[in-house]
């Protein structure tokens, strides 16, 4: 099935579709994803994006004569389809051929094809291609018979061919992203036998995957001072993906993440086969859905959801994450006998921004029992959450919502739990607790003190003798506080509000009160406690006067969601 089978259809509006530009903005979770389809008996074999075009490879063979696989792309921004013409000569029929890609990249609107011989139809051009999509100037860098995968980081093309002579061997080939710019070999396989199967590079450095065939044996490595490193060795191929800084592949038990520049490397319990990586998030099919992984804040959350387009059926395929961008495959069943024009695959692309916790949710326009969606920030508060938040001061003490549930690992116990960011505070779950105590609050005012480079212990401290002094940490809580904290609690069931209610509501104090600009450069009376950092606005109403801060807005902030 050739290219003109391929139905591109649309749905992204072109004012909000460039992720280039709209990175940084948040979407709703429920907008529009589709970008194009594609016909029935097809598969897409490879798929990248760089934020701004998303490309793909449609392979087809329902008979050795009719096999077919062609590079096809969109651009978000215009919605006018991506392509590179290696169509041949069309003065002489016989060139005209239709190729089959081999590999294809992406980076910054420089486009890499690798094609071979489709040998059914007439010779034609084959090799690596270049295409720049800003400009529409295409060139060839190689006409190896035979390419390999193909790489493009910045302005620079990677690719592997295989060279003859005194053996054929594969080799690693640089050049810069115009016609008739040098071209460099990075790298030569050691033996005729060794075939570099994979290429990726991530900000100049190059990684690659080979397989030594007379040992049966794969080895993931990457050039470093001019020499190449091993990195993985195995029996079986070494799915990985690197961009930035960050390598991403898959060992025993999960997936490692490594420095390309420092080496050091980490690993995390992640069950997958079809990741990417855009140098912070990974990204990976865990059908029935996508999920994601922030590694600055090792939190996990959904990204996509089966119900995401437009109902049941399907699984999810391949993912690809770069430049702001998220793209994901969506394949459904092939039904036999026709009708043939039957949708079998759905290309999908959104800004990582609207796929992360923090972007607004659709409301529902209904009334869940376990449930509240607040239309103030598009977010809902459910279950054992709701049901804290209700019980223990609401709005004033916690504000609304900022994200919706994700999980998350604590430092402290290595175990991750569920959390979710409200204005002024962060809610951790804790099944292995027996209520009320399931539901704890993370200790934010003592974390702010800390991301400010402050130690509290080495504060000035308060006359034992003053009131509310705190023995276990050296401070009194002002007067102008005491009342706010010492009247709210967390409710365990004790008469009136107990002094332990307070306590497990906000903390014990760790400053004396010191005048201090807040986030919203306001200069106020301030005093740090373990989970709240109080503020005094004497020119406000006497119900409004205390103010907490909204911690859990600035570590929202802190996160870059």
């Amino acid at each position: 099935m050739s290219r003109h089978m391929v139905r591109i259809a649309v749905v992204l509006l072109l004012a909000c579709s460039a992720l280039a530009s709209s990175a940084g903005a948040t979407r709703a979770w429920d907008e529009p994803t589709l970008v194009a389809t594609t016909g029935n008996a097809v598969s897409i074999t490879r798929l990248r994006t760089d934020g701004r075009f998303v490309i793909w490879i449609v392979y087809s063979s329902q008979s050795p004569g009719s096999t077919t696989a062609t590079l096809d792309g969109i651009d978000r921004l215009t919605g006018e389809p991506v392509s590179v013409d290696i169509s041949g000569d069309p003065e002489n029929p016989s060139t005209l051929w239709d190729a089959l890609a081999v590999d294809l990249d992406i980076d910054g609107g420089l486009l890499a094809l690798s094609t071979t011989w489709n040998h059914y139809h007439g010779e034609g051009p084959h090799g690596v291609f270049a295409k720049n999509l800003y400009t529409g100037e295409q060139w060839q860098l190689s006409s190896a018979n035979v390419p390999g995968p193909v790489g493009v980081s910045g302005s620079t093309v990677y690719w592997v061919e295989r060279i003859p002579g005194g053996g054929d061997h594969d080799v690693i080939r640089a050049q810069g992203a115009y016609p008739g710019a040098d071209t460099s070999n990075l790298y030569t396989a050691a033996t005729w036998e060794t075939f570099v199967k994979d290429l990726s590079v991530a900000e100049g450095h190059v990684i690659w995957q080979e397989h030594d065939e007379a040992t049966d044996s794969w080895r993931l490595a990457t050039l470093a001072a001019g020499d190449d490193l091993t990195i993985a060795e195995g029996t079986q191929r070494i799915p990985f993906d690197a961009r930035g800084d960050v390598l991403v592949y898959r060992e025993a038990g999960g997936l490692s993440v490594r420095s390309l520049t420092t080496g050091v490397t980490r690993h995390i319990a992640i069950d997958a086969t079809q990741f990417a990586t855009d140098g912070r998030y990974i990204v990976w099919n865990a059908n029935p859905l996508i999920r994601m992984y922030d590694l600055q804040t090792d939190a996990s959350f959904v990204a996509v959801t089966s119900n995401i387009v437009d109902g049941a059926g399907g699984q999810f395929g391949l993912v690809a994450a770069s430049g702001g961008a998220l793209s994901w495959t969506r394949t459904f069943p092939y039904v036999y006998p026709p009708p043939y024009d039957q949708v079998t695959n759905e290309i999908h692309a959104a800004p990582i921004s609207t796929r992360l916790p923090s972007a607004p949710r659709p409301n529902p326009d209904a009334i869940g029992a376990t449930w509240k969606y607040f239309p103030e920030t598009s977010h809902y508060l459910s279950w054992s959450f709701l049901e804290y938040w209700q019980a223990n001061g609401g709005l004033p003490v916690f504000g609304f919502p900022l994200t919706e549930e994700f999980s998350e690992l604590n430092a402290d116990t290595g175990v991750d739990y569920t959390i979710q960011l409200t204005e002024r505070q962060r809610f951790e779950y804790h099944p292995e607790n027996a209520p009320p105590y399931h539901v704890l609050l993370g200790r934010l005012g003592a974390e702010l003190l800390v991301s400010q480079g402050r130690d509290w212990t080495t504060f000035p401290t308060a006359d034992p003798s003053a009131p509310h002094y705190m023995p276990a940490t050296g401070h009194a809580i002002d007067e102008r506080f005491w009342d706010y904290w010492s009247g709210r609690g967390l409710d365990v069931g004790d008469p009136g509000v107990s002094f332990r209610e307070s306590l497990a509501l906000f903390g014990y104090p760790l400053s004396e009160p010191m005048m201090e600009t807040n986030a919203d450069n306001d200069t106020v009376l301030t005093q740090y406690f373990e989970r709240a950092v109080f503020e005094w606005h004497p020119d406000n109403p006497p119900e409004w006067r205390v103010l907490l801060r909204r911690l859990g807005a600035e570590a929202l902030s802190d996160r870059g969601w």
